[in-house]
């Protein structure tokens, strides 16, 4: 960042919004703010990515009928990279919302604090200086907005929708201003991973693995950190053989 700071490059790449967005705010460019900012997108476009990912292999492992679906249905695709065919594809796409619901990226999100003045929502009278949290962990696994929330169920995003009681539980890229700004990038990435792997691999659990340990293990360190998962990929052209 401090090369490109002394460069002074008219070049309009990320590095460049993010330096201007600083001059707007101060007459001197913080180089601590733009490590800040450097890291944070980092962070949003690998670290999310990868924990769905791990998420979903691991349902994948788990109901191997359930991985036949999907990888039948890339199979209809002109090839594995169809980016339109990928977003339309029914199994594939109710997986990675179920993903999202049981297991999200940032499971307590961001934290608020009300002023000095009293809020009322509704009955509830919220004092000054009140931390506020909505955690999508816990909102996501409740049971008077899913049924059977605590149960990996895709069937509710495509043939069981009564199984979704309450829409507004589900809200894995925020909305509005906030909502997130990678979130068709990131679908697209995970969608583009999940159609190459499944073309090319038949996905099992390593010996004496059952998976157990990427939920039980996972901790909360703004995004989620998933515990181990050990699989074994196998070439379809050698399992056929």
């Amino acid at each position: 960042m401090e090369d490109r700071l002394e460069r002074d490059s008219a070049k309009t790449d990320a590095s460049y919004w993010m330096i201007e967005a600083e001059r707007r705010t101060d007459d001197t460019v913080s180089i601590n703010n733009l490590y800040g900012d450097a890291f944070a997108m980092i962070i949003a476009g690998s670290h999310t990515i990868a924990t769905t990912l791990i998420f979903t292999l691991k349902e994948l492992a788990d109901d191997i009928n359930m991985q036949e679906t999907v990888r039948a249905e890339i199979d209809t695709l002109r090839a594995w990279d169809d980016i339109e065919g990928l977003a339309e594809l029914t199994n594939l796409n109710a997986i990675l919302n179920e993903v999202m619901r049981l297991y999200p990226v940032v499971p307590t999100g961001g934290i608020r604090m009300t002023t000095d003045e009293p809020i009322t929502i509704g009955d509830t009278v919220i004092p000054p200086y009140t931390t506020i949290v909505a955690p999508r962990y816990t909102i996501s696994r409740l049971e008077n907005a899913f049924e059977r929330a605590s149960e990996f169920v895709p069937e509710r995003w495509t043939t069981k929708p009564e199984m979704v009681k309450d829409k507004r539980a589900f809200n894995p890229f925020n909305n509005g201003r906030h909502s997130c700004p990678g979130k068709n990038l990131g679908l697209l990435e995970v969608r583009l991973c999940l159609s190459m792997l499944l073309s090319s691999f038949n996905i099992r659990y390593a010996t004496g693995e059952d998976g157990s340990h990427v939920w039980a293990d996972m901790t909360d360190s703004f995004t989620a950190n998933p515990g181990a998962l050990k699989l074994t990929f196998t070439s379809r052209e050698k399992a056929a053989a």
